[in-house]
């Protein structure tokens, strides 16, 4: 066992879910108080029906209460919540079942990245130094996946190289 240390820490600065959204698959929320994301000429929630043909479209429901949770389905609460939006998924790239995941897997990132749950890894090595660190994964368990196949990596390099080095005796 070496002293590889890995520290986890909350991403302060995640990049947005739709920083990287492309065209096949999109949110578009529309509130005046709380997030407003618009896409391709998209601003207005009475346009939706001009993207059918192009699109499979899932309503998005917002529960904003101390914070903002999204989802495909309707919430119980009638005060703090309401539809929000749409999630598009682009037609004839999959089959319906699989435009639904998609769109749940994109509405499960945005819950994420409005939650906090981004985070960022630092690998120590055995002098104490910054060897390796990564940012920007969504879910604590994904970061830690990751750091720990980073650090059996290092781990399985030092103990190479300190086969390599020469056995000296006095």
């Amino acid at each position: 066992m070496t002293d590889f240390k890995i520290n986890i820490v909350q991403d302060s600065q995640p990049g947005s879910p739709d920083d990287w959204a492309n065209d096949d698959i999109f949110l578009v929320a529309f509130s005046n108080r709380h997030l407003w994301i618009t896409r391709n000429g998209l601003t207005d929630p009475e346009q939706i029906e001009n993207w059918a043909e192009e699109y499979d479209i899932f309503e998005l429901y917002a529960y904003i209460h101390s914070g903002i949770t999204l989802s495909l389905e309707p919430f119980s609460c009638p005060w703090d919540s309401g539809q929000y939006g749409y999630v598009l998924v682009k037609k004839g790239s999959c089959s319906s079942e699989i435009a639904q995941s998609s769109a749940q897997f994109l509405v499960d990132e945005w819950n994420m990245y409005l939650s906090g749950d981004v985070w960022g890894f630092d690998i120590t090595g055995p002098n104490g130094k910054s060897i390796a660190s990564c940012w920007g994964f969504y879910g604590r368990k994904y970061c830690e996946e990751e750091a720990q196949a980073q650090l059996e990596y290092f781990e399985k390099e030092h103990a190479e190289q300190s086969q390599d080095a020469p056995f000296i005796t006095l």
